[in-house]
């Protein structure tokens, strides 16, 4: 009976591995959710990133990362880094323009600490040259039997410095929304990228953070009243969800309403005057079904429900 009791614990340790995921052999394959706006509609699609084998600079072997689809940059902005490797639990990527590597990741860290970042191709950064990815907790996500260390981390430009939003940062996968951390907020163009959808594996498969098609995407969902629609993407939200209005009006001065499946009031805000976009983070949501009115005078002038995923 003795030897069956201590059987036990190991047997329950094993029911999940936390062997890690190998940093980028060639074949591994990133699909990003990504969205533009080209005045008339606003349209989602798939961009396809894979790594199509090696290079070696400054002594580094770096995995070369490639684009096969989307109309906008994975990389936008920062030439070179596309080349990329990994050591001591650490990626670091290539900047063509000072021709030298800069710290991406660094898996290493665990709650209450951080690493700097440098902001590649600044000039569209308002003079941003370095981020803080500051870690606030490590969980595990679970893909295909494997439990993979997660970082979630808080974004700043500085120790006092603004406050940029957060994020997830999956064990020798990368960000739960872009690889660069930095796209989201220095690209001002009305398009960018929102989320990872799949990350696949030669060696572990294919990791669905999503619930959808990899190399596809379900439609925006527009909730229409009358000739105001409501918009929200990426649906289901990882990380953060983004709210626009088409039609007559936009979002200024809107009041918005959360609630979820139980209709307890999750979150409310207001938009400002000049607000055509906002972005609501719900990284600490719990997983489920959530719902959302716009209302302005105390009317609802559109509505529509989401999904949010951890």
């Amino acid at each position: 009976m003795k030897k069956y009791l201590l059987m036990a614990p190991a047997l329950f340790l094993c029911a999940f591995s936390f062997t890690q995921v190998e940093w980028a052999p060639t074949g591994t394959k990133y699909y990003y959710t990504y969205w533009w706006d080209d005045g008339i509609s606003y349209n989602t699609d798939v961009i396809e990133v894979e790594v199509v084998g090696d290079t070696l600079i400054q002594g580094k072997n770096c995995r070369v990362f490639q684009q096969n689809s989307g109309i906008i940059g994975w990389n936008w902005g920062c030439a070179g880094s596309q080349y990329m490797y990994e050591e001591d639990g650490r990626a670091y990527f290539y900047n063509d323009a000072n021709q030298s590597f800069g710290l991406l990741y660094d898996f290493t860290k665990t709650a209450g600490e951080s690493w700097k970042v440098p902001v590649c191709g600044n000039e569209f950064c308002k003079g941003l040259d370095t981020l803080i990815v500051a870690v606030d907790s490590v969980t595990y996500t679970e893909q295909n039997g494997l439990q993979i260390r997660t970082q979630h981390v808080r974004l700043s430009s500085g120790p006092d410095g603004a406050a940029l939003g957060n994020g997830k940062v999956y064990e020798n996968i990368g960000s739960a929304t872009r690889m660069y951390f930095v796209e989201g907020f220095c690209v001002t163009a009305e398009a960018g990228i929102l989320n990872l959808r799949c990350f696949e594996s030669p060696g572990a498969g294919i990791f669905n953070f999503v619930g959808e098609a990899c190399d596809r995407i379900n439609a925006v969902q527009e909730i229409a009243l009358g000739n105001i629609q409501l918009l929200f993407y990426p649906n289901p939200a990882v990380g953060f969800l983004n709210f626009r209005l088409r039609g007559p009006q936009n979002l200024q001065g809107c009041v918005f309403r959360i609630v979820n499946a139980k209709g307890e009031l999750v979150e409310s805000f207001r938009t400002n005057q000049s607000e055509t976009h906002y972005v609501q983070t719900v990284s600490n949501w719990a997983s489920g079904l959530y719902f959302v009115q716009c209302m302005r005078n105390g009317k609802v002038i559109a509505s529509g429900k989401f999904a949010v995923s951890r």
